[in-house]
């Protein structure tokens, strides 16, 4: 973790030595002397996660502007027993140039499972119409989906919801997959036929896995592309229904009084 922020503060030039910390009512928020050890006793206890970042920075929109971190690297642990740590980086909007090599280096430097990178304006569409909580009996579905956005299969986005530990969450357009995950998703045997794959290996014997050239937008082309490789690797991502229309129905079924994509 202390190496994924160290990464992040070389690459960009930023410093991340600020954190939150309170109650549910009293936030609070502090700059952190020795990381290392801050981390040791925040990240110890199962589900109880941080956020290091680099300060707030003022973002100007057509509506006004709004406080945002800059930069963040933070995570919680999950799955209980199996000591699986689950860690997210954010960066603010930027060119996506070079990228792909600085997320390789994340996941190295976190001896990660998997990992993946989604554009935040398709990642706030997938969020709306295939990712769905264990704990939610029944799920409304935005009333535009499109056909190629009903074919997509609902993931489960809850770790405690996943088979394995090796089992990626879902698809990202940047995919890392460490030696593990590639056995147990059955790659690169799943990608041979596949020419809208550009993979290579990191130094640590891991597979960045890109999907298409151009970064994942929420257009039908792209739905498309995602809706064929959770077909061409159904070990990725934990399915609830194998499409967003059978999801629909079933909510149908168990709700008559309610439509789905209301």
């Amino acid at each position: 973790m202390n190496t994924a922020a160290c990464i992040v503060e070389r690459t960009y030039g930023v410093e991340l030595n600020v954190v939150h910390g309170g109650t549910k009512f009293h936030g609070t928020t502090k700059t952190i002397e020795n990381r290392e050890k801050y981390l040791r006793s925040r990240l110890k206890p199962a589900f109880r996660g941080t956020g290091m970042h680099g300060g707030f920075s003022l973002h100007r929109t057509e509506q006004g502007a709004t406080i945002r971190h800059s930069f963040c690297v933070g995570g919680q642990m999950l799955f209980g027993s199996n000591d699986v740590f689950g860690a997210n980086v954010s960066l603010p909007d930027q060119p996506l140039d070079g990228l792909e090599g600085i997320f390789g280096s994340l996941g190295d430097a976190l001896g990660a499972y998997s990992g993946r990178f989604l554009p935040s304006s398709i990642a706030a569409r997938l969020h709306e119409v295939q990712f769905r909580a264990k704990c939610i009996s029944w799920w409304p579905r935005p009333s535009d989906m499109t056909l190629e956005e009903a074919q997509l299969p609902v993931i489960c986005r809850d770790a405690e919801g996943q088979r394995s530990p090796f089992q990626p969450e879902c698809f990202g357009w940047l995919n890392y997959w460490s030696s593990d995950v590639c056995k147990y998703v059955s790659f690169p045997y799943n990608a041979s036929s596949n020419d809208r794959l550009h993979c290579r290996r990191t130094p640590t014997n891991a597979w960045l896995v890109r999907l298409g050239d151009e970064p994942l937008q929420p257009v039908d082309e792209h739905m498309k592309l995602l809706r064929e490789m959770y077909t061409a690797f159904p070990k990725v991502g934990e399915r609830y229904f194998d499409t967003a229309s059978e999801q629909a129905g079933q909510d149908l079924a168990d709700n008559p009084a309610r439509s789905s994509f209301q």
